[in-house]
């Protein structure tokens, strides 16, 4: 059906002017000679603007204002429309600059490829028609010897993009460059030049399996294969390796490893990769099929990501149940440090960071385990088709409403205690749940160097949160660390009196001055902050921990990992062959 709508509408607009010239709108992006991204918009006639369908405060300030060019002389960019200042100026174009920050929550407008191609994130783009109802049709066009591709479509000539393409979500990514498309197992793939065929390869043996899991276990198969982009930023960087990904609509995942270490990636850093992989994948269920409603939390979908993703890291046998112990007991005792004491109610900040990913993992194996003690077929792929029955987008509230369907009675009163109780530290509150659903733990009488490492992050979270604010601030007493800042801010600015962490510079790569500072926490070492004005200090990791008595550690045994991940069942390994029939997704 989606194929033939297409047809029609490749009939209508054999030339994407023609279809601007009906809605009297548009807008048609492509690279010059030079390699410079470009999209030129076309005014409606009778009006001076251009009217965007994602307005959020980030893309408004950040993606468009910071990093769009044109004639200023001519445009002004409102909070939804680019507006032109006389008639006397014709139609817009805009450059669309670089942006190499990592941003929590938001996507890159633009990745730069070594094949010579570009990814430019659609969600920033899209124009409205004039009068603000749905989608105005634009076009991507391939550059000289190359291709356009998005989703599941690739040309040599013009791509023409509708609101039909985007089903209400305004994402994806676009790709203008050289066709070095493979199709492999259960996906078209696109890896960029100079990676190490090592991690491509890692990355096309695991998919399927995993796919093969999340498709059986969910009962919901994907309705075309997936698109993955595998590239590689900061290729000459000394600083500490990182994985950036993330997922749109119509299943596209683009993977960016940064640093220089991937160049020759051993079994840790594979590891590392791998486990990306299984949680990227993991959100074309979580936060694709099963999608979250307006302004969902984000510890629903990220931590939904990351249970399913370990199930299925079990499931195909790339982990055994040691190690799925290892990852739950991770994600409860990070998601302690983290609040240092507090109430997950006065947690301000848990929708960013790490705190989505390890507090709602851990919250949702609560959850789950609750949920198996009154049916023990419940498993982490069944939790989310049952947290979604009967409703279109789930949100926050729609978990305890699981629990009041599928758990005891008093088990949706647990969680709404952890979510709303101001009173209850959080990790009394989880480890109240798991005791509920008769989870033994252990508890750990030292920390291990993951979580001395932590130590350092927290400091460093800390640290960031009032310099940022232009403030000279470091930890000088048990009084400084008492109280949590209120907010963490999520860039940093100049003029800041520390100048370095652990001999790293605090501005120009903040990424380092923490994967330093974890790593002398690990070595047992203290952290040294150097100031603007000369000053060295030693700071104790022990600081890190911000109420006068550490969190209570707990160990999970390997079986109840297991048996709580994969339910009763204990589903065996699922080849990479196997592909089930399930319900297409509409």
């Amino acid at each position: 059906m989606r194929s033939a709508r297409r047809a029609a509408a490749a009939l209508l607009c054999l030339a994407a002017v023609e279809c601007f010239a009906a809605a009297d709108t548009g807008a048609v992006l492509s690279r010059d000679s030079t390699g410079a991204v470009t999209i030129r918009y076309t005014i409606a006639e009778g009006s001076d603007r251009i009217r965007f369908a994602n307005n959020d405060a980030k893309t408004v300030s950040i993606a468009r204002g910071q990093f769009w060019s044109f004639d200023r002389k001519c445009f002004a960019l409102e909070a939804g429309a680019l507006v032109r200042l006389s008639r006397e100026c014709g139609d817009p174009l805009v450059t669309l600059d670089w942006d190499t920050q990592p941003r929590d929550r938001m996507y890159p407008g633009l990745v730069r490829l070594r094949n010579g191609g570009v990814l430019v994130f659609a969600g920033y783009l899209e124009p409205l028609t004039l009068d603000g109802s749905s989608l105005a049709p634009w076009s991507a066009r391939a550059p000289p010897g190359g291709v356009a591709a998005f989703r599941d479509r690739k040309t040599t000539g013009s791509l023409t993009l509708g609101a039909e393409d985007f089903a209400g979500d305004w994402g994806g990514w676009i790709y203008l460059g050289p066709d070095h498309f493979t199709e492999r197992a259960h996906a078209r793939v696109m890896v960029d030049d100079g990676l190490a065929p090592v991690l491509a390869d890692e990355m096309v043996r695991a998919a399927p399996g995993l796919i093969a899991a999340y498709e059986h276990g969910t009962a919901v198969r994907l309705a075309q294969q997936p698109t993955l982009f595998l590239t590689w930023d900061n290729r000459d960087g000394t600083g500490s390796r990182s994985v950036q990904a993330d997922v749109v609509r119509g299943e596209v995942i683009r993977f960016t490893v940064n640093g220089a270490a991937w160049s020759d990636p051993g079994p840790e850093i594979l590891e590392q990769f791998r486990s990306t992989v299984a949680h990227e994948l993991a959100h074309l269920w979580i936060g694709g099929v099963f999608r979250g409603a307006d302004g969902a939390a984000p510890w629903t979908t990220e931590g939904g990501a990351e249970l399913v993703s370990v199930a299925g890291l079990v499931a195909t046998g790339a982990i055994d149940a040691q190690a799925a112990a290892r990852r739950v007991t991770a994600a409860f005792n990070d998601c302690a440090f983290m609040a240092e004491g507090r109430a997950w109610a006065k947690i301000r900040e848990h929708g960013h960071g790490r705190y989505p990913y390890a507090c709602g993992f851990a919250i949702q194996f609560s959850v789950l385990s609750l949920a198996r003690r009154h049916d023990p077929r419940v498993d982490a792929f069944s939790l989310w088709p049952g947290i979604t029955e009967g409703m279109p987008r789930y949100y926050e509230a729609s978990v305890q409403q699981y629990l009041d369907r599928h758990g005891e009675p008093q088990a949706a009163g647990h969680l709404e205690r952890l979510l709303t109780d101001p009173s209850v530290p959080l990790e009394d509150a989880l480890r109240h749940m798991l005791r509920a659903a008769g989870i033994h733990t252990a508890d750990q009488k030292e920390l291990d160097p993951a979580q001395k490492s932590m130590l350092g992050q927290i400091f460093f979270t800390h640290l960031m949160a009032a310099d940022c604010k232009g403030s000279y601030s470091f930890y000088t007493g048990a009084e400084d660390l008492t109280t949590a800042p209120p907010d963490i801010c999520a860039t940093f600015k100049p003029g800041m009196a520390v100048r370095t962490v652990q001999g790293s510079p605090l501005l120009s790569d903040p990424e380092e001055a923490m994967a330093r500072a974890k790593a002398a926490c690990a070595a047992n070492q203290a952290i040294r902050v150097a100031t603007a004005h000369g000053d060295a200090i030693d700071v104790p990791c022990a600081k890190g921990l911000t109420y006068p008595n550490a969190p209570h550690l707990i160990t999970l045994a390997p079986g109840e990992a297991r048996d709580t991940l994969l339910g009763a069942s204990q589903r065996p390994a699922v080849a990479q062959s196997t592909h089930p029939t399930r319900k297409e997704i509409p």
